[in-house]
């Protein structure tokens, strides 16, 4: 048989023995540890959730190579991306621990995800005492373990790696102390690095920041099956069916998105919304098919070599055109607001924002895209500032995830050395959303605390906006949030400090709904404001800088009239994925290499092309989606035919730096 470099390297790694408390077992199918119909489930975090979900995840080839050696097994997976210990002796006991019949193996990964993110209960006489735990009971259940070694984070020897290394040699001596077998992927693969050609980035055995890419799968794989005492003749031939194997890797995806935008007046996007009603539809479902019919018109109509951007450029024309049939039906304001109308009061008259001054808006995604989007809160506070005759100059500050540990970590870059003369301060959902990667309640109030410290330490006026609601329902997640808002009650009555409770605004804007109103909700989905939520938000903080009811009426009059004040958005993706060979995979590889270029580079095209052909094969399809999966069929075939022309052009098989 004839084995690329690649498998040769795994090969000549497949000869070292196994780092485990003892020997892997003597060769032969009769000495494999694990036996024919017995159930193996991987159990842990992102390594396994990437082993399962990847075409070519290690633990399909650990099955196949097992089938391949006369042991089919039934193999099975629990792993979620951040998992620690705790969570896996949580999910044991609720999964595992209620199985009839037990499985006979568990495959143990923990430790990157955790260890990495420096997640709280995360250290190490933490996650020693709970993966003890955790083999203890496996084993009293009657189930062996096997523990696997954390990956490597990067290719290039970073903290993180040295991070966790205190956590693999745990892992050994537990694996030793419990006399578990023990598959050393840290030590492998950082061994398998120091015989490749270096490459740009993580290229080699990773794609990204410590996720596999098809070469360490198939490391994984072998290691795994070395552990379970595959001999390495039985391996080698094992590598070589892998190969072959139908739908053992992908090309692909090829993604896109293409966002069809046409500026609009906030009465326009009103007029628009009962447009969608009468046909029985909210707003962004007939924007979204609109957009949607107008991608594959151009599609349909374009030259057979156009590109995503031509395709873009012509469903934008499209769509433009759609916008304005729809606005058609749409009655126009008697008299557009000028903008030299003079304020309703005295220019600035009790408000505390005065002309010139700075005003740095710090939050989440909620307030980025609050400054993205022309009817965001923020564009809308800075225009309601100016109806109320102050012209501020805003300083956008929101970064989308962000908790308050985030904000305080920035606060210096975002914030303090832009010399604002006020901040508006927006944190919270994330902290209580985003679970062991958020703050608890004491964290966030160190947090919160620190950030309003230091901006009033450099003289910087400070506003509280208490933090939205989490799916707009009375739910765990609000439960818990009213905690941090009561928090923010206190701090904003205990520093005298303007208060916008946005969370007490928000829920009786959705009380006071009209039942026929052409909108149903302030958000988009659950967390981030529609044009509504954004108004709400954007007349809390007005209020809270001081205009009065006369001043928030004309404010409320005038946004609904100003030029581009919202906009018509919709966007459609393009995804195109083959479900190839490995040896296909390989052989798209090798072409990439060779011309120093990304594979999706050369596939790319491939997908465009698939796409056009489909839409004028199909000249009645109406459904984007539909279009796409009939489309996967001819990208398929033309991903395959470029495979196999590259693995009969001549070029040297190798392994280049630019893998995936």
């Amino acid at each position: 048989m004839r084995l690329s470099p690649f498998l040769r390297l795994i090969l000549l790694v497949a000869l070292v023995p196994a780092i485990a408390p003892g020997q892997s077992p003597a060769s032969g199918s009769g000495s494999l540890l694990v036996k024919p119909g017995q159930q193996i489930l991987f159990l842990g975090d992102s390594t396994i959730q990437g082993g399962w979900s990847s075409a070519s995840g290690f633990i399909r080839l650990v099955s196949l190579g097992l089938a391949k050696e006369n042991v089919p097994v039934k193999p099975g997976e629990i792993g979620t991306m951040g998992n620690r210990p705790q969570e896996l002796l949580a999910l044991y006991e609720k999964n595992v621990a209620t199985m009839s019949p037990k499985p006979d193996w568990m495959v143990v990964s923990c430790g990157l995800d955790a260890m990495r993110a420096g997640l709280p209960g995360s250290d190490l006489p933490t996650f020693q005492e709970n993966m003890k735990t955790l083999v203890d009971k496996a084993k009293a259940a009657g189930i062996k373990v096997m523990i696997l070694t954390t990956n490597i984070a990067y290719e290039t020897g970073s903290p993180a790696d040295k991070k966790v290394a205190a956590y693999n040699d745990a892992l050994r001596a537990l694996a030793k102390d419990e006399n578990c077998p023990l598959t050393d992927l840290n030590a492998v693969e950082t061994a398998t690095l120091k015989t490749m050609p270096p490459g740009p980035g993580n290229t080699r055995l990773l794609m990204g920041e410590a996720t596999l890419n098809t070469h360490g799968q198939r490391l994984a794989a072998s290691e795994i099956l070395k552990t379970f005492g595959v001999s390495p003749a039985q391996l080698a031939e094992i590598q070589e069916s892998w190969l072959d194997a139908p739908k053992s890797a992908t090309a692909g995806p090829v993604t896109a998105r293409l966002n069809g935008t046409v500026p609009i007046t906030l009465r326009q996007y009103n007029g628009l919304e009962a447009a969608a009603m009468n046909r029985h539809q909210p707003l962004q479902i007939l924007l979204s098919g609109t957009y949607a019919a107008d991608v594959i018109a151009a599609l349909r109509a374009a030259d057979p070599s156009a590109d995503m951007a031509a395709i873009q450029k012509s469903a934008q024309s499209l769509f433009e055109k759609d916008v304005a049939n729809l606005l058609k039906d749409v009655p126009a304001p008697a008299a557009p607001v000028a903008a030299s109308t003079p304020p309703a009061s005295p220019a600035g008259e009790g408000v505390l924002v005065k002309s010139g001054q700075k005003v740095a808006f710090l939050g989440d995604s909620i307030t980025q895209f609050g400054w993205q989007h022309p009817d965001g809160y923020v564009n809308l506070v800075i225009r309601g500032l100016a109806t109320a005759g102050v012209q501020a100059e805003p300083i956008p500050a929101g970064v989308s995830g962000n908790t308050s540990r985030d904000m305080l970590g920035r606060l210096k870059t975002s914030v303090l050395d832009k010399q604002p003369d006020w901040m508006t301060l927006s944190c919270g959902v994330n902290d209580v959303w985003h679970g062991l990667t958020g703050c608890d309640l004491e964290t966030y109030k160190k947090n919160i605390t620190a950030i309003v410290d230091q901006a009033q330490a450099a003289k910087i006026q400070v506003m509280i906006l208490t933090a939205t609601m989490i799916q707009e329902a009375d739910n765990a997640n609000n439960q818990k949030l009213a905690a941090y808002n009561d928090f923010l009650r206190s701090l904003a009555q205990e520093r005298k400090l303007p208060l916008a409770d946005l969370n007490e605004e928000e829920r009786e804007a959705l009380k006071s709904i009209p039942p026929d109103a052409p909108y149903k909700h302030l958000t988009v989905d659950g967390v981030h404001m529609n044009a509504h939520g954004n108004q709400m938000m954007a007349l809390g903080v007005l209020k809270a800088f001081g205009l009065g009811d006369a001043q928030l009426a004309q404010v409320k009059e005038r946004w609904l009239d100003e030029p581009n004040g919202s906009s018509a958005d919709a966007n459609a993706g393009i995804y195109c994925v083959a479900a190839i060979t490995l040896r296909e995979s390989d052989a798209l590889e090798q072409q990439a290499a060779a011309n120093k270029k990304p594979i999706l580079d050369s596939i790319t095209p491939l997908c465009m092309q698939a796409l056009i052909e489909q839409a004028k094969l199909d000249p009645n399809a109406t459904d984007l989606a539909a279009l796409q999966a009939a489309a996967q069929v001819l990208f398929t075939k033309k991903v395959t035919d470029l495979a196999k022309s590259s693995a009969t052009s001549g070029q040297p098989v190798q392994k280049g730096p630019g893998g995936q």
